[in-house]
């Protein structure tokens, strides 16, 4: 305790536990310094809610009926919101086809690749129900060539 001279000499620890929630969440688990600052560090794609339970103790020596160590805990929830990660896809190099060959309409399987998320066009595993649309624009060259 600050409030006593014959404690102003005592170091604070505080003790940070997982009571709920997945750790696996964080590539540094939660801590306090002495000074109260929280780090952490979150792994990318990943989100959820992680409860703490928080205990500052002191080094003032054995707890006795008439002092204690430790102050009563405290819990602490994190929350890391979702976020709507772009899609991401990859193209084959630019595709040639002789004039006059037929068919005139072709379809080329694999012209656009997953280029991030291991077969997913969509985003990681928690944005796989998302729907995606490939808008396909002409810039340049010789319009009449195609029929829409």
């Amino acid at each position: 305790s600050r409030f006593r001279a014959n404690e102003a000499t005592q170091n604070v620890t505080f003790t940070v536990v997982l009571v709920a929630g997945d750790l696996s969440m964080f590539s540094e688990a939660p801590s306090l310094s002495r000074n109260g600052t929280l780090t952490l560090s979150v792994v990318a794609h990943r989100n959820g809610n992680a409860t703490f339970r928080i205990i500052l103790s002191d080094d003032g020596g054995v707890p006795n009926a008439f002092s204690r160590n430790t102050s009563l805990p405290a819990l602490l929830t994190i929350v890391i919101l979702p976020v709507n990660d772009p899609p991401s896809f990859a193209l084959l190099a630019n595709h040639t086809i002789q004039e006059h060959s037929a068919p005139y309409a072709e379809s080329v399987p694999g012209f656009a690749s997953d280029s991030m998320w291991r077969g997913r066009f969509t985003g990681p595993p928690d944005e796989a129900t998302q729907g995606v649309t490939f808008h396909l624009e002409y810039h340049s060259g010789n319009a009449t060539l195609f029929d829409s």
